[in-house]
């Protein structure tokens, strides 16, 4: 949020416009994950189903017009999107490009060794990146990546260096707030602001699979994925 072109909220709006989630997730993910209707998934408690922009090109493009960014010789202007140098993800990056493309956002995708990709993160040297983010149990995990005081410089993970006082001031009030419902409309709020204002673009939520042999009784899958199953899991 500090590159002089994606500090606008209405180029961030016309990105996330121009992404269409439901073709990456039917050829990335062959359609085994779900829109992300927020931050946190369907069965996270603190689920708040939010709807990310429509996919629409002229929503896009008409934004981009009106903010100064005509196409010209097929172009609107120029930006690098940074990934690892995993296959997947270099896929999901040009994948991205190709669609932004379609509005005249032309992207030079930039794969990098995962320590330089993380380096990169933290030195703020990107314009966009492709990040997949573990979602915790606790909501107050969003503190650490988007309150202004959280910025790589100061220990934090607000890799955006997003800043908004009406943010921080509701993250400090949902990680000491004690009742249950009042911690909920509060980040409520925050997901409703952050999607208002796109430091981040939510994707997808994948499907956890298990594959479970018939010899095997006692399996309750964790919505993680994780191995709290092997608790109770019997071989037979």
């Amino acid at each position: 949020t500090e590159h002089p072109i994606l500090q606008e909220v209405q180029v961030r709006q016309a990105i996330a416009h121009a992404i269409n989630r439901k073709e990456l997730v039917a050829l990335l993910m062959k359609n085994h994950a779900r829109l992300a209707t927020g931050i946190f998934p369907p069965e996270h408690a603190f689920h708040t189903s939010i709807r990310n922009p429509l996919h629409s090109l002229e929503s896009a493009a008409q934004l981009l017009d009106e903010i100064g960014f005509p196409l010209e010789e097929s172009r609107r202007l120029r930006i690098r999107l940074a990934t690892t140098n995993d296959k997947e993800q270099i896929r999901l990056a040009r994948l991205v490009a190709d669609q932004l493309a379609r509005v005249g956002i032309e992207v030079t995708v930039t794969p990098q060794s995962q320590g330089k990709f993380w380096q990169a993160l933290k030195s703020g040297d990107f314009d966009l990146a492709v990040v997949q983010e573990r979602i915790h149990g606790d909501p107050d995990f969003l503190h650490t990546l988007f309150h202004s005081h959280q910025t790589p410089e100061k220990g934090g993970r607000n890799f955006t260096r997003y800043r908004n006082l009406e943010l921080d001031s509701l993250l400090e009030s949902g990680r000491h707030e004690q009742n249950p419902a009042q911690r909920m409309a509060v980040y409520q709020q925050v997901q409703r602001l952050l999607l208002e204002e796109l430091p981040h673009l939510p994707l997808w939520h994948e499907n956890n699979l298990a594959f479970v042999s018939k010899r095997v009784s006692g399996y309750r899958f964790h919505p993680t994925g994780d191995f709290h199953a092997f608790r109770t899991l019997r071989v037979n």
